[in-house]
Formats: structure tokens, C-alpha cells, sequence
């Protein structure tokens, strides 16, 4: 009879894909149910078994764990063995008080891969099923470190296109080239940094974990100080579905977050997540209070970066000074007002519940704001002029506060 270390070797010479090396688990070493999760609980393979485990029957439908049974995972003290030590063990306690199952870590050094589970089901343990489980891992370990297709956009890969060098830029659009079939048209990033506070640091690996099981057209990691999400979609309606529910997370521990725009190609990931970045630090330096910045909203104050000040100051148009300088003296809000009034598409209605007065009031407004510009309110170049020039200056005052 051969032993498992020899069924396994054979098995790995043929260089298999994840199916069959799952199904030579299944049937000639466990021969019980069993999966394969990436470091972030998302299914890479599984058997082909049916049976009335929650676990088992949300992953076999989503392909991930879901956000529940993680959280639950996560209170339970076998969370910090397995995640800790990694070595295979028997849970039988909460999740697994009906069935239980073997845990096991697959790493490469120091770098968690992913994890295995074997499911109790078709037979108890046998005191040889630890062993075989520990010699699996090792084998999952080769299979995920040198396979692209297998690990698909693991967190290796990610950080290597957050890195962006030189040098692997060739390897890195080969790779992708490999899996391009199995991606959507669309790409976005979000950036998370996280807080001081070092309690909440120790959460961030779960935050990761909670993230990536909301959907296979996810992906996050933590690179350096930040939590990093690429969201893949075709559809907007989609992408925004899968930001609320990321938007969801990111909120019940605080954490606020940049995004990037809408980008096609998966090599220019690095500048992307840097405009995530950037979009986040602009507004918090605007004094913006809020959970989402949008590079698209911060794109003309990016743009203002690294120019002077007079220089600046030379752009702020002659109408836009006029209605500041009345608004000091009278402490009106003109500027506002036909600034309101322009993004609403000069309509009196919509600007009128904006500013929350009465269309009456507006309408004595705009007269008083075109006597002192001399110009009519409706002329769209001169609008678009004062609202940037109201971009500049907010810009301006904000650099001055921080000097």
C-alpha cells in the first residue's frame, strides 16, 4: 500500500491543476469532503460533495467563506491556533460542533498561502489524518507558490504591482496575460490607511478577511500602513454594490478611504492606488469630514500641487474676488450661491431646495450678485470661471492654515 507522501509526490511530478489535486485528496488520502482557501478565505478548489454544513454550502455557492462564519471564527480561540501556528488540528466547537473538521495553514516561509479544511463527513479522523494533512500543505504550498493560474491575484502578485518595479514589469504583464481571460473589463482601488491606535492594527488581517469574502470580484491586502481593496466589474451599478458593502466594513472600525478612478489595465495598479492615496490626504487637508474621497473630486486640487502661491492667487477671476469681498463686508453668501446655482444647471427650483430658501429669495439674490458683477448670472463661462476660482482659493486658504 503506498503511503500518503508517495501518492502525493506522484501526483505533484504530473504537475496537476487544483481539481485534480483535490480529487486525489479526496478520494485516495482523506476521503472525506474537503477545501482550499486562498490567505483570504476565498474557495480554490473544493470536492465535489454535497452535505448540510453552512460553511461548506455558502462556500460551494460564492466561493468564499462567508462574512459570518469568519467573524464567528474569529472569537473562537482556535482562530489564534490556526492562525498563529498553523500546524493541522482537529476543530469540533462552534462551527464545528456537528462536524468537525481539520485546520490547516498552507505557508511558504513566513507567508500564508492559503488554508485547508477536511470535513468530518463520510468517516471520523483517523490518528494518521494530522499527519496526512501537514504533508498536504506542504504540497498546496508548491502548487500555490509556483502556479499564477492557481493563486490567481494573490497577495504576492498584488504588492508586487503596488511596487511597480522596473525590473518586474515584463514578469508581471506575462502573468497577467495568463489570467487576463478570467477578468472583467474594469478596474477601481481603494485605500484604507490605518489609524495609530495599535488595538485596532491587530483587526486589520480580519478587516482583510471580511473584505475579500464579500465577493470574488474582490481583492484586498495590506500593503505597508494600508489596507488596500481592487474591486473588478463591468458595470458601475456593480462596482457601486460592491463599495457599499466595502464602504460597510471600512465604517463599523472607523477607517476612512481613497478612491481611484475607473482604469482598464490591471500593470497600472500602482498609480491608481497612488490616487487613492492622494485623493484621501487631499480632502482630509480640505477639512472634509466624510468616509469616501473621490480622486475624481480632488483631480483639480491634485493639479494645484507644487505651484505658487502668487502664482495661484493670479488665477482667481475679477467676479469671484467681488463676491468674496461682499460677502466679507456683509457677510452674505453670493459666492456660494451662484456656485450652487451653476452646478444645479441654473435651474431656481433645485437651487432653491439646496440652499434651503425660497425661490423668491434666490431669484433677489441672483439680481443683487449680477449688479455687483455687471455680468448675468446664466453665462456659463464666467460660472465655470468663479467655481474654480472658488476651488483655487479653498486650496489656497487650506495651504495657509498649514503654514
Amino acid at each position: 500500500m503506498k503511503s500518503v507522501s508517495d501518492i502525493l509526490f506522484e501526483s505533484m511530478i504530473s504537475e496537476p491543476t487544483m481539481k485534480e489535486l483535490v480529487d486525489t485528496l479526496r478520494t485516495k488520502v482523506f476521503r472525506n469532503p474537503l477545501m482550499i482557501t486562498n490567505a483570504y478565505f476565498r474557495v480554490i478548489g473544493m470536492s465535489d460533495d454535497r452535505f448540510d454544513d453552512e460553511v461548506w454550502k455558502y462556500a460551494a455557492e460564492y466561493h468564499c467563506c462567508s462574512r459570518t462564519s469568519i467573524e464567528v471564527f474569529r472569537q473562537d480561540d482556535a482562530s489564534r491556533q490556526l492562525f498563529e501556528q498553523g500546524t493541522p488540528f482537529v476543530y469540533d466547537t462552534n462551527l464545528a460542533h456537528v462536524i468537525p473538521r481539520i485546520l490547516g495553514k498552507i505557508r511558504s516561509r513566513e507567508r500564508t498561502l492559503g488554508y485547508l479544511v477536511i470535513f468530518a463527513v463520510d468517516h471520523a479522523f483517523s490518528s494518521t489524518d494530522l499527519d496526512d494533512a501537514r504533508i498536504a500543505c506542504r504540497c498546496l504550498s508548491v502548487l500555490l507558490r509556483s502556479d499564477p493560474e492557481q493563486a490567481d491575484l494573490n497577495e504576492s502578485f498584488l504588492s508586487a504591482l503596488l511596487k511597480d518595479r522596473p525590473e518586474e514589469r515584463y514578469r508581471l504583464e506575462s502573468e497577467i496575460s495568463q489570467f487576463r481571460k478570467g477578468f472583467k473589463g474594469r478596474f477601481r482601488v481603494l485605500n484604507a490607511p490605518l489609524p495609530a491606535d495599535e488595538k485596532l492594527r491587530e483587526y486589520a488581517p480580519y478587516i482583510v478577511s471580511e473584505i475579500s469574502a464579500i465577493h470574488s470580484d474582490v481583492r484586498c491586502l495590506l500593503s505597508g500602513q494600508c489596507i488596500v481593496v481592487l474591486c473588478n466589474y463591468d458595470e458601475e451599478n456593480a462596482c457601486a454594490s460592491l463599495i457599499a458593502q466595502i464602504k460597510g466594513i471600512l465604517g463599523r472600525y472607523g477607517l476612512r478611504y481613497g478612491k481611484s478612478r475607473s482604469f482598464g489595465s490591471l500593470i497600472h495598479m500602482s498609480a491608481y492606488n497612488r490616487q487613492a492615496m492622494m485623493a484621501r490626504e487631499i480632502g482630509m487637508l480640505l477639512g472634509h469630514e466624510q468616509m469616501e474621497y473621490a480622486f475624481a473630486d480632488y483631480l483639480y486640487h491634485y493639479l494645484l500641487l507644487g505651484h505658487d502661491r502668487l502664482e495661484l492667487n493670479s488665477l482667481l477671476c475679477k467676479e469671484y474676488r467681488q463676491l468674496c469681498a461682499h460677502d466679507r463686508r456683509h457677510g452674505s453668501e453670493y459666492a456660494d450661491t451662484l456656485i450652487t446655482y451653476f452646478l444645479n444647471g441654473f435651474n431656481i427650483t433645485e437651487t432653491a431646495a439646496s440652499l434651503h430658501i425660497h425661490r423668491n429669495s434666490l431669484r433677489h439674490r441672483l439680481e443683487r450678485i449680477e449688479e455687483i458683477m455687471g455680468s448675468r448670472c446664466d453665462d456659463v463661462k464666467l460660472a465655470d470661471a468663479i467655481y474654480h476660482s472658488q476651488m483655487i482659493d479653498e486650496w489656497l486658504r487650506m495651504n495657509n492654515d498649514l503654514e
